[in-house]
């Protein structure tokens, strides 16, 4: 029995851990750019959002551009968005003496620092356990190539993108020694990118990589993200072994479950759009009891929403989710 499934029996009921942060800020009357660059403001957000909501493990907020600024990424902001990638830094010309001089000159820097001290904070706070986001090796080549070069680069320069991806997936193990050492129990790698490939290139330009994170990094649980349309992926993001598989809301979790091993748990799958922002409380509770209900029997099951909960979603929804549950 893997980690994630002692976490579940240790419970003794279907844990509820909805992917939330952003809502935080509607309760600390901040922007999420503020959460996002000041380690100080996410933590009063996400503190005070535990006191509302209640969840069986809290997330740092997302922010999947955390270790494109490491390496150099131009960012643009918004006040209420997470920020995104402005431009890559190089192509899929690159050559391998270009690629290894731009990873050899990397410096510490950008903001892997700050949500260490995040998970450190929430760590000394709660007696829940503190989870972490890193983005997946594939989606952070993606970011500083652009995913675009990337796709190309899977047929007409793979040995170029295995070099990268080499590099990109050292630099995320470094940061999750770094948020394990901060607190982190639970570390969810997010590969969006890898929805946009078939099997066979999944598990080679990222399954492979994401398995080496899993097996060599991550101490504490890991479960791995992909948003979006997964079903043709399943089986080889259950190959990367992960303890737990996030899923979106395009997946049948029933119907999955009785496909993977009996190690896997499943973590799902909520619209955190449609339902949770824009669906009324009992719709939210309803949705998230029926859920339950067609999981019944099927132990490695923690319910959560299929992806990250938008900033405005309200707050009385994620209480509705969690009371789905006998609460």
């Amino acid at each position: 029995m893997n980690e994630l499934a002692q976490f579940i029996t240790g419970l003794g009921r279907v844990p509820i851990v909805p992917l939330i942060g952003f809502p935080g800020i509607q309760l600390s009357k901040k922007t999420v750019r503020e959460a996002l660059f000041d380690p100080k403001v996410q933590i009063e957000a996400l503190l005070a959002l535990n006191e509302q909501v209640r969840p069986d493990a809290l997330f740092a907020m997302m922010d999947l551009t955390v270790e494109a600024e490491h390496l150099g990424c131009p960012l643009k902001f918004s006040e209420n968005d997470p920020p995104a990638v402005a431009d890559g830094l190089f192509d899929d010309r690159a050559d391998s003496d270009t690629i290894s001089r731009f990873f050899e000159k990397i410096t510490a820097g950008g903001r892997m620092h700050l949500f260490a001290q995040v998970v450190s904070g929430l760590t000394d706070a709660l007696d829940i356990p503190v989870a972490a986001y890193v983005i997946g090796p594939l989606t952070l080549a993606g970011e500083i190539m652009g995913i675009s070069r990337v796709m190309k680069s899977t047929r007409k320069n793979p040995a170029v993108l295995h070099q990268v991806l080499l590099n990109t997936t050292k630099l995320i193990m470094n940061y999750i020694e770094l948020l394990e050492s901060a607190g982190a129990r639970i570390i969810c790698i997010l590969e969006p990118s890898a929805m946009m490939i078939s099997p066979h290139l999944f598990h080679e330009f990222s399954g492979r990589y994401c398995k080496q994170i899993v097996c060599e990094s991550i101490t504490g649980m890991s479960v791995l993200h992909i948003c979006g349309d997964t079903n043709h992926l399943i089986p080889e993001m259950e190959k990367v072994g992960a303890d737990g598989l996030s899923l979106d809301k395009q997946v049948d979790l029933p119907k999955v479950y009785d496909t993977l091993t009996k190690e896997t748990v499943l973590i799902g799958n909520i619209d955190p759009v449609s339902i949770i922002t824009f669906e009324d409380a009992d719709t939210v509770k309803r949705k998230s009891e029926q859920l339950i209900q067609a999981m019944s029997g099927k132990p490695n099951f923690i319910l959560s929403t299929g992806c990250d909960v938008p900033p405005n979603a309200p707050i009385e929804n994620l209480k509705a989710m969690m009371q789905s549950n006998g609460f």
